[in-house]
């Protein structure tokens, strides 16, 4: 190292460690998901410990390792829960309904445990549940519902049972004990798994409206002051499915019924109007709507007619509710594998708007946007690239046939489809650069086509739109994802993959600066399938190369020519490279979970060679899968988040952060591990423009910030 790189290396190092650090590590909003149990089964919102906030109870099925249970999630600032307390693990808890049954102001549980037959009472405890009684004799295909049906002002709970097509009202004393009675509920084999608990007719009294099997009727039982008033059957002979719910849909006050219908012309559904006039005035249309396995009701547009939230294979979709009726609108990604079995809606973040929350392998929160919308991810849950396409200063994102716009607040605005771009395609091979000098960002990708591969370039038009254009490579195929950098120094970015043409080879297509590129040039041999990342190692301006499949280092000439200088011997998972030290120099940062998750960093030495590793905690369980080096908690030296490896399971996912001192040590701090959704990949970058590092987490953006360290009092005396 000369001496003026020295002096300036110590002079960083020094002002690093002056700077005044904002906070010890970043702080991103929580994941909006959350693990309920193995295998959640049915939910309820709940009053668990009076604080005000909505809580969220679930109901488990045994797993392979016989846990499930019953799980209670407390709600939290924001409308986020906290995974709390666990009940029964040993139990499959398969039906539950929360009232307050002895009038303390908090809400009780009645719950179905499967696997020991009965049904139980659980006393609310100051937030805890104890067990206040045991009603054996009941088992699966039954539901709970939780109301006041016959208008004491006392709550009641009714358990329909499938199997035994039987619907046993017990009416609460207050106290916690209860009368059963059988309710005559009409014949045919009712449906307990798709029933709706309201009060239709207003009379102060709940009653619960239920489709049956056999007959594909709808039935309504109307609460009395003995047990229930049996209405006349509604849509005899019709097809219905099972799923109902009930809302206001046509905006006139009155309580209507929307059941799911099977017909010829496809699935779709039945609107009832006027359920609480009880009989002669009802009438029905038909709307049809692909509505899936599972949907609920709430006016998410706050235009006073209530919409359907319906379940899909990908998540969710919203059908808006108008005179003319129900309009598709956008449909919304949820986490986990399979589809949501149950969804739920409520104000659970108090800003006067309907949320969701959608019950599957995990348990998803939606919060609506405030203008009907629900923020979650727009796109597939893989983020190709970050960067500022429409030059407003706020990341946006590249997916495979379109660019995300940000607005700054979590959501994200499309861009028109990318011409002549397969919507199905996997965009998975992308660079992003300026390439033609315009200033503004434009990218380009290798794709398999029917005839031949193919480098399709985009040039943007500053707006998320792009000039596409596709050159066919011939026999040529690209074995690594492409990168833009100016190895000859001309001020023009060039494209460097590695190619796959009888021979594996890294090669260079020179940029000609108005985003087309000349044929590719080998330039070094490379490994089978080798992968490579850019960085300038001895501090020329010229961008060398790291071919990580064998470890070596092959430094640019100037002239675009590439020789190689250095084995590092060090082999990994994920890499990076960055100056961690300020010295001018880029560095290498290697992650391994070949024993502990742990990271390598290696400081260049400015010729090409590297000073031996140092070797950091990272605290992961799983394998690291990409690393960032930036700046995350803002007191002016590089930090590394190092991001796990997670495979789409839907399992809880993490990252670790390790602070730096700006000399390139990452021990000053034990690692902060930071949840992640576990669901896919994890980029980084600014997608609210406030200068703060934010996560892009499988589409979910979570804001990052920096809580402000507080100062050190002095000792009073």
């Amino acid at each position: 190292m000369n001496r003026r790189r020295a002096v300036a290396a110590t002079i960083s190092l020094f002002v690093a460690r002056a700077v005044y650090a904002a906070c010890v590590a970043p702080a991103f909003d929580a994941p909006p998901f959350y693990h309920a149990g193995p295998q959640p089964f049915v939910a309820t919102f709940a009053n668990v410990n009076g604080d005000g906030r909505t809580d969220l109870v679930t109901g488990n099925l045994l797993d392979v390792d016989d846990r499930g249970g019953l799980t209670v999630l407390r709600g939290a600032a924001g409308g986020s829960f906290i995974e709390a307390d666990r009940y029964f693990e040993d139990s499959s808890i398969e039906a539950v309904a929360a009232a307050d049954f002895d009038r303390d102001g908090d809400d009780d549980l009645v719950v179905l445990d499967n696997t020991a037959s009965k049904l139980l009472v659980l006393r609310n405890d100051r937030g805890l549940y104890q067990v206040a009684a045991e009603l054996p004799g009941y088992s699966r295909n039954l539901r709970l519902f939780a109301a006041d049906f016959n208008g004491d002002g006392r709550a009641d709970f009714l358990a329909a049972e499938v199997e035994n097509d039987r619907i046993t009202l017990f009416a609460g004393n207050g106290d916690l004990t209860f009368v059963p009675r059988v309710v005559a509920a009409g014949n045919g084999r009712l449906n307990a798994f798709s029933a709706v608990v309201r009060d239709f007719d207003g009379d102060g009294k709940s009653d619960i409206a239920f489709t049956r099997e056999d007959s594909r009727d709808v039935t309504v039982l109307f609460g009395s002051t003995e047990s229930f008033v049996f209405a006349l059957p509604l849509l005899t002979g019709a097809t219905a499915s099972g799923i109902i719910g009930a809302g206001d849909f046509d905006g006139d006050g009155q309580l209507d019924l929307f059941v799911e219908l099977y017909g010829d012309g496809g699935v779709g559904g039945a609107v009832i109007h006027g359920v609480g006039l009880r009989a002669g005035s009802l009438t029905t249309e038909t709307r049809f709507v692909p509505i899936g396995y599972a949907f609920t009701v709430a006016d998410f547009d706050h235009d006073g007619f209530d919409d359907l939230a319906a379940a899909t294979e990908k998540g969710v979709k919203v059908f808006r509710s108008t005179k003319a009726g129900f309009e598709a609108d956008d449909e919304y990604l949820m986490f986990g594998p399979g589809t949501a079995w149950q969804l739920l809606s409520a104000d659970l973040d108090a800003d006067g708007n309907p949320d969701l929350v959608t019950v599957g392998q995990v348990i998803t929160v939606l919060f609506n946007d405030g203008r009907g919308g629900l923020r979650s991810p727009k796109f597939v849950a893989r983020p190709r690239a970050v960067a500022d396409f429409n030059g407003d200063g706020k990341d946006d994102v590249l997916t495979d046939n379109r660019v995300w716009l940000s607005r700054g607040d979590g959501t994200f605005a499309g861009a028109a489809a990318i011409a002549g771009r397969n919507p199905d395609a996997d965009l998975y091979q992308v660079a992003v650069g300026d390439l033609n000098g315009d200033g503004k960002q434009d990218f380009v990708y290798f794709d398999d086509h029917p005839v031949s591969f193919t480098r399709d370039t985009g040039l943007g038009n500053g707006d998320g739109t792009f000039r596409v254009t596709t050159e066919a490579l011939g026999d040529q195929r690209a074995g690594s994802e492409p990168q833009l950098a100016d190895v000859d120094g001309d001020g023009i970015l060039d494209l460097i993959a590695v190619m796959d043409d009888d021979e594996w080879t890294i090669a260079v297509a020179k940029g000609r600066g108005d985003g087309t590129f000349e044929p590719f040039v080998t330039k070094l041999p490379a490994a089978v399938f080798e992968t490579f990342l850019t960085g300038d190692f001895n501090g020329d301006g010229h961008p060398d190369l790291l071919l990580e499949s064998s470890g070596r280092i092959a430094l640019n000439d100037g002239h675009g020519s590439f020789t190689t200088t250095f084995d590092t011997r060090l082999y990994g998972d994920a890499y990076a490279a960055g100056d961690v030290n300020g010295d001018g120099f880029d560095d290498l940062v290697v992650g391994s979970g070949f024993n502990d998750v742990e990271v390598n960093v290696l400081l260049s030495r400015g010729d090409g060679t590297f000073e031996p590793e140092r070797i950091f905690a990272t605290g992961m369980r799983n394998d690291p899968a990409a690393i960032s080096i930036r700046d995350f908690n803002g007191d002016g030296a590089k930090d590394l988040l190092i991001i796990e490896s997670t495979g789409n399971t839907g399992a809880r996912g993490e990252a670790s952060f390790l602070a730096g001192d700006g000399g390139g040590d990452f021990a000053l701090a034990p690692a902060v591990i930071v949840p992640t959704n576990g669901y896919g990949p994890v980029a980084v970058g600014d997608f609210n423009g406030d200068g703060v590092p934010d996560l892009n987490d499988s589409g979910f953006i979570r804001f990052g910030s920096c809580p402000p360290v507080q100062p050190r009092r002095r000792p009073s005396h």
